[in-house]
């Protein structure tokens, strides 16, 4: 048996023939069942399609007034920017002097708080030797009122002598 060469192409082109077609019938189902679903869709959404279509204008109308609020609110944020700018730039600047004459002070405080610690120190250093030195004074003019007392008694001794001896005399 012989197969001719030409009956053999015949035959694999009707058969992808018929693949093709049974191909392209199942395309044209499933595409048949996607349109009647769409239609489905349509037709149980069909109020809600309707208001959502209705709504569209009023929708870009709001969204334009958005924009355009947005718009104006952008102007006037970069015009206080602008205005603002120069007093922040000058708020920062003040506010460096003000730190560099804080830190003046400061520096300035502290000097004179440790003149006055010293000060104190040396003003209680020479109450110290004052309150010594009155202590020294008190102590020798208390020993030299002693001494002065011993000699009121020895004259007094002296003259009590003197008059016995007068008297026995």
């Amino acid at each position: 048996m012989v197969i001719d060469l030409f009956v053999l192409l015949k035959v694999l082109l009707f058969v992808a023939g018929i693949i093709t077609l049974t191909y392209l019938a199942l395309v044209f189902k499933n595409l048949y069942d996607m349109t009647n679903q769409v239609k489905r869709t349509m037709s149980d959404n069909k109020e809600n399609i309707d208001s959502t279509i209705d709504m569209i204008p009023s929708i870009a109308e709001n969204f334009d007034n958005i924009s355009n609020n947005v718009a104006g609110i952008t102007k006037e944020c970069n015009v206080l920017m602008t205005d603002v700018r120069g007093d922040v730039e000058e708020i920062v600047k003040n506010s460096s002097a003000i730190m560099d004459d804080v830190s003046t002070m400061t520096d300035a405080t502290t000097s004179m708080v440790t003149k006055i610690t010293d000060t104190t120190e040396k003003v209680a250093s020479s109450v110290e030797e004052l309150t010594g030195s009155i202590a020294d004074t008190t102590n020798s003019f208390v020993d030299s009122a002693s001494s002065i007392l011993d000699y009121f008694y020895i004259a007094k001794d002296i003259i009590d002598e003197f008059r016995r001896y007068f008297r026995k005399k």
